[in-house]
């Protein structure tokens, strides 16, 4: 089994995947000016875009990677990353309240 088909089975493996690639590629590259904003990561290929926007960072990377697995994340105190509220494939978000 190709690891994207791995991770596209469940948010147990897709959230794990997103916090390491946040904490090891993106927390290191980080400005205080970046809190608030949202982060959006591409957890197959460790791509991710920084926006004060979600959309756009969204848009960003999944021009860059279409139908790829995205975790998403905020920028909390000292590039704490807020819990992700939000996993999504291709252009389809899933949030968790639309999972209940």
């Amino acid at each position: 089994m190709r690891f994207m088909d791995e991770i596209r089975v469940s948010e147990e493996q897709i959230v794990p995947r997103g916090r390491e690639i946040y904490e090891r590629r993106v927390r290191p590259e980080l400005r205080q000016e970046d809190e608030g904003a949202f982060v959006v990561i591409d957890v197959e290929s460790g791509d991710y875009e920084v926006a004060a926007d979600e959309e756009e960072a969204f848009a960003r990377v999944e021009a860059r990677h279409p139908g790829s697995v995205f975790f998403f994340s905020r920028v909390g105190p000292g590039g704490e990353a807020v819990p992700a509220h939000r996993i999504g494939a291709g252009a389809r978000l899933v949030t968790r309240q639309n999972r209940q």
